[in-house]
């Protein structure tokens, strides 16, 4: 008889012991591919939630540059270019520049690919008496509307310009002289309207009234000229003072750059901190799943090696049970001529086909299972597709361990009986 033929028949005599061998097999691979799965669909489920957590906390952070950006803008322009013979001790002692500058250096920085500041704005200051104020002292400050760089988009002004025709005036000014917004004044025999009244800002603003720039010019009797260009650091070139000069100095020989150090350190600060913050909670949301992934397969790392050690003790009983019932039946098989490989590989093949069988039905449900077990975790499979649950290599590997395993669970006892002699057997029975 054919040995196909014999370990068919024998398996469909002893359905029991068949059964529950696949039963053994079908509990250690389900189990091993049920956790696979679970942990596959958690690294795909939490892959997806990272991208999209990611996307939504930059965005987020984002915005927050860009509010602080907004925020620190009001502190105001934190770089002063100056003329280079102005002497810097009368400069601080009298709160603004007297050294004048052509008003053309500011179109020559625009034509140039400027990196390290931007909002450019052009100013000319003088103390002056307001002669139809009782000669009252105060500052007068010509403006225009900021320079645009030419390789950079338009931004909007940091500083409103004031229009020619129009006068605004500190807070001092305003409560001294009783003016408001809406009156009309005269300041060097020329008629303006106050266009805004400026909060108290605790410093010499608050004495300063300003005008068009053309206009100061004007009235100054300083024509083309400027004594300071207002500018801002560019915080996404990191640039210091230092790298600031040597740009200026490149184009602008005759100049000089201050930095207004307090406003540029709040500046950079606030808005450094909020990128490293940026930084920070993404790194925070990387690590608490790679902690949550790494408690998962722990689990796995000593629930999967028991199982399977079970399993393979439970099938070594099975069939050492089979083969002690069933001494008389192998010493015939022997009597006629079986040789002890045929015996051999009757058991063998009857545990791979036990294994095989087991490997089929417990990967189909073990998948089931890790699926459903991953949706009450609350991953849903229908947010990245059942299919991507599908694990070809653990499938294969299952389909080829299991029948390997039962057939060196069975290998000892079916060598036991392999190893029987006939007569003796026989004899005994």
């Amino acid at each position: 008889m054919h040995i196909s033929r014999l370990v068919l028949q024998e398996i469909r005599y002893r359905k029991i012991d068949f059964i529950l061998g696949v039963f053994a097999v079908v509990v250690a691979s389900g189990c091993l591919v049920a956790v696979m799965t679970l942990l596959r669909g958690h690294a795909l489920r939490v892959s997806e939630l990272m991208e999209a957590q990611q996307a939504d906390t930059l965005s987020l952070m984002r915005a927050a540059e860009d509010d602080y950006r907004k925020i620190t803008k009001k502190l105001g322009y934190n770089i002063l270019i100056l003329a280079k013979e102005q002497d810097l001790n009368a400069f601080h002692t009298q709160g603004y520049a007297t050294a004048l500058m052509p008003e053309s250096y500011v179109e020559q920085l625009v034509n140039q690919k400027v990196m390290t500041i931007r909002h450019l704005l052009p100013t000319l200051h003088e103390k002056i008496t307001w002669d139809e104020q009782d000669n009252l002292p105060v500052i007068l400050v010509g403006v225009r509307g900021e320079a645009t760089l030419a390789h950079r988009p338009p931004r909007k002004s940091m500083l409103d310009p004031v229009q020619p025709g129009e006068i605004r005036i500190g807070s001092v000014l305003h409560e001294r002289l009783g003016l408001n917004k809406g009156d009309t004044v005269r300041l060097k025999g020329r008629s303006f309207t106050i266009s805004e009244v400026q909060p108290p800002r605790g410093n010499a603003d608050d004495v300063t009234v300003w005008v068009h720039l053309k206009t100061a010019q004007e009235m100054l009797k300083r024509p083309g000229k400027i004594n300071a260009i207002m500018a801002l650091s560019c915080h996404c070139q990191g640039a210091p003072i230092e790298g600031i000069r040597k740009e200026l100095l490149a184009i602008l020989p005759d100049t000089q750059a201050i930095e207004l150090v307090s406003r540029s350190v709040v500046r950079d600060e606030a808005r450094s901190r909020v990128s490293a913050l940026s930084r920070e909670t993404v790194e925070d949301q990387a690590e608490h799943h790679a902690q949550l992934r790494e408690a998962r397969e722990a689990f796995a790392a000593w629930l999967v090696p028991l199982i399977l050690v079970g399993a393979t003790v439970w099938i070594g009983l099975l069939t050492l049970g089979n083969v002690r019932e069933r001494t008389t039946e192998i010493g015939i098989w022997r009597a006629l001529g079986f040789r002890s490989t045929q015996v051999l590989r009757i058991f063998v093949t009857r545990a791979m086909i036990t294994g095989l069988a087991g490997a089929a039905l417990g990967w189909a449900g073990g998948f089931l299972v890790g699926v459903l077990w991953s949706r009450a975790e609350g991953v849903s499979a229908g947010s990245i597709g059942a299919g991507a649950l599908v694990d070809m290599p653990l499938l294969a590997a299952v389909l080829l361990l299991s029948p390997l395993l039962t057939a060196l669970a069975s290998w000892l006892p079916a060598m036991l009986a392999a190893q029987q002699d006939p007569a003796q057997v026989l004899r005994q029975e």
